[in-house]
């Protein structure tokens, strides 16, 4: 666009676009204003409307209005983020404000006529040192002005009002100044080119950056190809926009004052004036750069890549989710904003952080806000390269993330608890690295350490400081007393005058809490606020809890699971940097957690089951090579050797322990024995039999649970509640190790315990009684979120089905045969109470429908083997869920039904042994699938045991039989019988004269169905 003037001298006419390129120094400074007043400018303009409002209402006594007025300025003051006590407010609020409550203690209620308005006044007066914000600050202006003795008073003028306040009072004056010569009427009536003046309280300062300018600007200045005078000639605004209404009015009154002549305004102004004039940017028209000329090559390889970067693209959409997406978008602006980050003042970095802190426990706190206001602080920490006060936001931070997810039953979210890790594990790498530098403890004050890099800035702690202590003076007059109340104070070196005044200086960082207590820290560290012993053990409990919460075997709880991981590498950091400190005793208590997550996990090397089944085909295998070698005549046939895994050996309580595999976990164990406190080490046992017992090894479970002692009451009934938990999950585990080996007595002794109480669940950690909702106490609630806190995560879970499965079965083998054997004896020894009740409460059963759960199996089973139907009992055996939770299910199995055989031929002897005279032993090898000569030795075996005085039946060898001993029944007996038989026919006859059939008919009732005569 060119400049050309017709009304104008002839130096006027130049290219304006002469003046678009030339960097004017002028022009940088009017610039650099117009980018101060964006932020704390708009805000001072806001507030000073709000207080001029507000004092408005209170001169005109409209108290109940001036009431919300105030109510607004309070809520400016915190959405400003001007709430903290250290933030000095600007003079025009503390001066009007102290006129205000000074006119108010002047005012008396009654003389107000209208009630309302006196009860307002009665309110203000009784309150108004609360309502007022920083009130302090108001007494501290009454005895001391110079804080605020280059500062603005003013409040201005509202839209109202007529008359124009002063410009120099004012926070939003105009930025250039357009003088006309010819007439102070022209000036008054026509609106200033330049001019951004705050004649209202809601106008903002002019913008004349070119990339703010509204969509469609380009095409409104390609036409305009017309001087801008003679736009201003033809009815156009500034903005090339047609001026409408008022503006119209006011021209044709000017040229009516004129008369009737039309005056050009320019012609008010000087050449050096209007040269400044035309290098405004909204004014110029924007130079279209010349478009690079691409060659055909060059167009190829851009298209070319196109099409890779919009492949790539496609298939990241297709695999990605959306919430994917938008993480990465999260992700990319937060690395936009690092690179982008200025260096904050020491000032600004105190400021905030105070009011962080000041703002933790509320609940009416935008936590996002707070979250992400720490991590700049730890951003801006790390750019003024202060390690100390890094570590003690990150601290800061972390306490934030427990305290929030402590509210939450569900616990922390995967993302934020990965985030929680990851600022432990920056803490735990940082520490350990300045070992000699920094140290953490619940003992220090939260305490940033910030070096002063600016003569500037700390002339303006100097101000600051100043500025603090008038406050405290304040609160020490107040309170009459010095004050000892948790407060942000900077920290220096601490000055005592006579009296023992404490003063601030500036040297050094600042503390945010100081507290009147002894502490016992080596002042040659940087000493760290927080425990990281205590957030190990929040980070490991807001992992369960988020676990509980989920549905147990599902694709997010599995995905959730694999936090584990990342939580056994906060636990190695962890112990590094406690074995480097020396303190062995905390470093047992990160073993003990440790342990604590591992101790379920499964290691192949390790199951002594599957070294016995391929011990046991080796065996087979080498029988078979020294057969096929004795036939071949080759004698030499060795066994190969096969290497034993190294051992360990420790003390527990002074008792050495043999023969323990070389694990990791039996080394965690090993070092919390020798080094952990009682609690741990016993926790360490029971993670160690329980290991152990999920690795089959029988024998050596039983010898650690014997030799620590702690079944007694004594021990583990004295500990709490937690321990008790980890015993049951302990003793249940090895119940199913014995199972697994066969030991069936061991099992049912161990199990039946657990069941007899019908908590079995609960005890193992598994479950919880949940209160009714209706009719709950207070008591009930809590006892039920206690039981609901202290389960376990269901990955940790023994399965309900191979524990019941292992009692049952065991107990059958037991209680069954000794039911068969002791039918007749009345003073029975019962090995099982639990098993005989709900065997009982399964046989009173009036309709018995197929089975559908484990126990229905079991007992079904049970009814089966009595009558010696061994194939029944072993389909019905095929079917339990046991077989596909155990591993090994074949060689279990193979020693399940080798029993059940036995047990078969047991029953099967005693319940029809009396129906025969001679049994042949090659039929009874073939009804139970057992060898003649297994078959032979159990009967040998029963008949020893029975004794002489029970002897129910013989070998023949000869004839290969067993021989029934068939004993006559005595006279009693006989006498008996035929009792029974007489008193059956007598309530026979007796039914029949009543016409009752139901003896001998399912329906009962005679002739007709209704007892016919």
């Amino acid at each position: 666009m060119s400049y050309e003037s017709d009304d104008s001298d002839g130096s006027d006419r130049e290219n304006i676009n002469e003046y678009q390129d030339d960097d004017s120094d002028e022009w940088g400074e009017e610039e650099e204003k117009v980018k101060l007043l964006s932020k704390k400018q708009k805000q001072l303009i806001a507030f000073k409307a709000l207080v001029r409002e507000a004092k408005e209402k209170f001169n005109t006594n409209a108290f109940m209005e001036f009431a919300a007025e105030l109510k607004k300025v309070n809520d400016a003051i915190i959405s400003n983020k001007w709430a903290s006590d250290s933030h000095k407010m600007p003079k025009f609020y503390v001066k009007h404000m102290l006129e205000i409550y000074n006119k108010i203690q002047e005012l008396d209620p009654k003389d107000e006529e209208n009630k309302k308005e006196q009860q307002a006044l009665r309110k203000l007066k009784k309150n108004i040192d609360k309502d007022i914000k920083h009130f302090k600050q108001l007494q501290v202006y009454q005895q001391n002005a110079n804080f605020w003795k280059d500062e603005d008073s003013d409040l201005g003028v509202g839209e109202n009002d007529d008359n124009d306040y002063d410009s120099d009072d004012s926070d939003g004056g105009a930025l250039y100044e357009l003088q006309d010569t010819n007439t102070t009427k022209d000036t008054e009536d026509k609106p200033d080119v330049g001019d951004g003046g705050d004649g209202g309280d809601n106008e903002e300062p002019p913008d004349f950056d070119d990339s703010d300018e509204e969509e469609g600007s380009d095409e409104e200045e390609e036409s305009e190809d017309t001087s801008w005078s003679t736009m201003s000639e033809r009815g156009f605004d500034e903005d090339g926009d047609e001026e409408k209404g008022s503006d119209e009015e006011d021209d044709d009154e000017t040229k009516e004052d004129q008369g009737g002549e039309k005056i050009d305004w320019l012609a008010g102004f000087e050449v050096e004036q209007l040269a400044k004039m035309r290098k405004r940017s909204f004014w110029v028209k924007k130079s279209k750069k010349k478009k690079k000329v691409l060659s055909e090559k060059e167009k190829k390889r851009i298209a070319k890549q196109k099409l890779l970067d919009q492949a790539a693209k496609d298939e990241e959409d297709s695999v990605t989710t959306p919430k994917d997406k938008d993480a990465k978008k999260q992700k990319a602006k937060r690395e936009a904003r690092r690179l982008k980050r200025s260096k904050w003042s020491v000032n600004k970095i105190r400021d905030i952080f105070t009011d962080v802190l000041a703002s933790r426990g509320k609940s009416a706190v935008n936590r996002d806000q707070v979250v992400s206001r720490l991590e700049e602080l730890i951003e801006q920490c790390a750019l003024h390269e202060a390690e100390q006060a890094k570590l003690t936001v990150t601290s800061v931070l972390v306490s934030f993330f427990f305290d929030t997810a402590s509210r939450k039953t569900s616990g922390m979210s995967g993302s934020r608890w990965r985030r929680t890790r990851a600022l432990i594990t920056n803490l735990l790498k940082t520490l350990s690295k300045n070992v000699d530098s920094y140290r953490m403890s619940n003992d220090a004050d939260i305490r940033l350490i910030l070096k002063e890099e600016d003569e500037k800035e700390q002339g303006n702690d100097d101000a600051n400081l100043e500025w603090m202590n008038a406050l405290q003076t304040i609160d020490e007059n107040a309170s009459g007393m010095k004050s000892n109340s948790i407060r942000p104070k900077p920290f220096g070196d601490k000055t005592e005058d006579d009296t023992g005044d404490k003063q601030f200086s500036s040297k050094g960082g600042f503390s945010v809490i100081q507290m009147n207590k002894k502490k016992k820290l080596d002042p040659k560290y940087q000493w760290i606020h927080g425990n990281l012993l205590s957030f190990i053990k929040k980070l490991t409990i807001q992992l369960w809890t988020n676990l509980k919460s989920l549905e147990p075997r599902s694709e997010v709880y599995d995905k959730r699971r694999k936090n584990c991981d990342l939580l056994v590498k906060t636990y190695k950091y962890a112990a590094h940097y406690y074995n480097k400190l020396g303190l062995p005793e905390t470093e047992a208590e990160i073993q003990t957690l440790w342990m604590g997550v591992i101790h379920s996990d499964y290691n192949e090397k390790l199951d002594q089951m599957k070294h016995r089944i391929e011990e046991e085909k080796e065996n087979k295998e080498h029988k078979r090579r020294k057969r096929e070698a004795a036939l071949n005549g080759d004698s030499k046939q060795k066994k190969q050797k096969k290497k034993k895994l190294p051992n360990l050996s420790t003390e527990f309580r002074g008792q050495k322990i043999l023969n323990l595999p070389n694990c990791a976990i039996v080394s965690k164990a090993k070092f919390v024995f020798e080094n952990g406190s009682t609690r741990n080490q016993t926790q360490a046992m029971l993670y160690l039999i329980y290991n152990m017992a999920v690795h089959s090894k029988y024998e050596l479970c039983r010898d650690l649970l014997l030799m620590s002692h702690l079944g007694s009451s004594s021990r583990i009934g004295q500990t709490n509640v937690e321990l008790q938990i980890s015993y049951n999950r302990a003793l249940a585990q090895y119940a199913i190790c014995s199972f697994s080996n066969g030991y069936w007595y061991s099992a049912m002794i161990i199990l039946q315990e657990l069941y007899s109480s019908n908590r079995i669940k609960i005890l193992l950690g598994q479950d919880y009684i949940k209160a009714p909702l209706d009719s709950a106490t207070q008591e009930q609630i809590k006892q039920s979120q206690l039981q609901q806190a202290r389960m376990l995560p269901p990955h940790f879970h023994i399965h309900h089905d191979v524990l019941e499965a292992a009692h049952l079965i065991s107990s059958l083998f037991i209680e069954v045969t000794n039911m068969i054997t002791n039918s007749y004896n009345k003073n029975l020894f019962i090995r099982n109470a639990y098993f005989r009740k709900v065997w009982h409460q399964y046989l009173r059963r009036d309709l018995r429908v197929p089975p559908e759960n484990t126990k229905d199996f079991i007992l079904t089973t049970g009814i089966n083997m009595q009558n010696g139907e061994f194939q029944t009992c072993k389909a019905m055996m095929n079917r339990l869920k046991l077989w596909n939770e155990v591993k090994h299910p074949r060689y279990i199995k193979k020693k399940v039904f080798s029993t059940l055989k036995r047990e078969c031929l047991r029953c099967y002897l005693y319940r029809y042994g009396c129906v025969y005279q001679t049994i042949s032993i090659e039929r009874l090898a073939q009804m139970f699938e057992l060898t003649q000569g297994h078959t032979i030795q159990f009967i040998s075996k029963l008949i020893i045991t029975a004794g002489n005085d029970s002897k129910f039946a013989s070998l023949d060898e000869i004839t290969n039989c067993v021989v029934m001993h068939q004993i006559p029944p005595m006279p009693v007996q006989r006498t008996a019988l035929e009792y029974s038989d007489k008193l059956s026919f007598l309530i026979e006859q007796n039914e029949k004269l009543l016409g009752i059939y139901s003896r001998y008919s399912g329906f009962g009732g005679g002739k007709g169905g209704k007892g016919g005569k």
